[in-house]
């Protein structure tokens, strides 16, 4: 099987595997299924990011608190109750630091310069798939 007969069996049976659930367990499987999958698949461009979300959270505060030095003890206490805050705002939490900050865009322009210094990486370019997939032989009625 080829990679892009893969990539739209994946596609197309992805919306009808959701949902599915199972008692746990182990379970054999060893069936053979007839299926016909057509449609189109476009392949785009790779493209370059700032990968803030590849970011390990627990190794660049532990780097933080490194370089520090002798206000390492107060930068973990501000990062504790910084954290535990944001916690207790929960998904609200943009608005409610928005509504606490004088000055927002300050804030926002100190944190978009520091994420404007990291090194990009590149991503793969988005697929698009439309295809359909029908089982043609079911092995279970």
């Amino acid at each position: 099987m080829d990679a892009i007969l893969a990539k739209a069996i994946e596609k197309a049976a992805g919306p009808l595997c959701k949902g599915l659930n199972l008692v746990e367990g182990s379970y054999a499987v060893d069936e053979t299924v007839t299926i016909h999958v057509s449609g189109v698949i476009k392949k785009g461009a790779d493209e370059t990011y700032v990968p803030t979300v590849d970011i390990p959270l627990k190794a660049a505060l532990a780097l933080v608190l490194e370089k520090a030095g002798v206000t390492r003890d107060a930068a973990a206490k501000m990062l504790v109750e910084a954290m535990t805050e944001a916690l207790s705002l929960g998904a609200k939490g943009g608005g409610a630091v928005k509504e606490r900050l004088n000055d927002i865009d300050v804030a926002m322009g100190r944190v978009a310069e520091a994420v404007a210094k990291l090194p990009e990486k590149t991503r793969s370019g988005k697929t698009m798939c439309k295809v359909t997939l029908e089982v043609v032989e079911p092995a279970f009625v």
